[in-house]
């Protein structure tokens, strides 16, 4: 009974649940909302705003790359911001009023291009993996400024992981 009756039991009630609420038209909130997608490197990377309260309405917009859209400048000096989802933009009223596009906004000028490759949940590893990257990546992209300054905003992730392990 354990091995055949019990897997059979289990397997029949999700389907059956999964039907009432297909059904029902009931939708779960799901927190990343299919948002990440498999990364070797880091093991995870964004490929769409994913926060249900702002994806209708102000999506944050990522570029060819998988980067936070901002304005282009033709420049080769650039700017990095590394960080989390609060360096992304996540929650802000779109690509257009996040500090990064604000901050390129005055920088313009100075012809420098400001490069956001912050993306919600990054931690401060995942964080270097992605400026591994891009150090590696934009030599060879013409479209790609060589970063003269590196800023980190994140960190926040690491304490909520080092208090994840403790209660754990």
């Amino acid at each position: 009974y354990l091995f055949c009756v019990f897997p059979i039991f289990l397997i029949s009630i999700d389907i059956i649940l999964h039907g009432y609420y297909k059904f029902n038209k009931i939708n779960f909130p799901r927190p990343l909302a299919g948002a990440l997608k498999y990364d070797p490197i880091s093991g995870w990377r964004g490929y769409i705003s994913h926060e249900p309260s702002t994806d209708k309405k102000n999506p944050i917009i990522f570029d060819e790359y998988g980067l936070v859209k901002l304005k282009n400048v033709d420049s080769d000096r650039g700017l990095i911001f590394l960080g989390d989802s609060v360096t992304q933009g996540v929650l802000s009223s779109g690509n257009n009023f996040i500090f990064s596009s604000l901050l390129q906004n005055k920088l313009e000028k100075d012809k420098y291009q400001v490069i956001n490759l912050a993306f919600s949940s990054l931690n401060s590893w995942m964080e270097h993996t992605e400026l591994n990257r891009y150090l590696n990546f934009y030599k060879g992209d013409k479209n790609l400024p060589s970063p003269e300054v590196v800023v980190s905003l994140g960190g926040i992730q690491d304490f909520w992981r080092f208090i994840n392990n403790l209660e754990n």
